[in-house]
């Protein structure tokens, strides 16, 4: 194997490395949403039970309502950060093969493996897109629950302008 086709070799496989780098700034950002959304899941589990188990005013009545409501869409959000990260993995993943087998394509001369790359980074690329389309409607989603508690509240104090004794 000549110098040239070694330097032609890196540059073939830098390709599925810049998809690597761009697949890691994605899941960054997204892992950081899924650690937030779930640590606030755990807070309002924690803060439920304390309402069952705790005396029962009007105002953790009303936090209740407005806690059955959030939790679900919350834990759905949730489990669309989980698929999207994990599409995104798994595109990582097929970009890391596809490398392995640029390198065997011009390592073994082989058109046959050659276009098995092509595939594998076209395959990667759908992953890739599919998790981001994921996590695009997650996001797209987000602002619900919060419309909703706001919405809850202004109903409320319109109501019971005062609070409760």
């Amino acid at each position: 194997m000549t110098i040239a086709m070694v330097a032609r070799t890196i540059q073939l496989i830098i390709a599925p490395v810049v998809m690597i780098s761009a697949s890691s700034l994605i899941i960054n950002g997204l892992i950081n949403r899924y650690t937030s959304i779930g640590n606030r899941l755990r807070q309002m589990s924690k803060e439920r039970l304390e309402i069952v188990w705790g005396s029962n005013t009007p105002l953790q009545q009303e936090r209740a309502i407005e806690l059955d409501f959030q939790m679900p869409h919350l834990l759905f959000r949730h489990r669309l950060l989980h698929r999207s990260v994990l599409g995104l993995y798994y595109a990582i993943l097929m970009f890391v093969i596809d490398m392995l087998v640029i390198a065997a394509a011009v390592m073994f001369d082989n058109s046959y493996v050659a276009t098995g790359a092509i595939g594998l980074f076209i395959i990667g690329m759908f992953t890739l897109a599919a998790g981001v389309v994921i996590a695009v409607s997650e996001v797209y989603t987000s602002h619900d629950a919060l419309r909703y508690e706001i919405q809850r509240v202004m109903e409320v104090v319109k109501e019971n302008p005062s609070p409760p004794q």
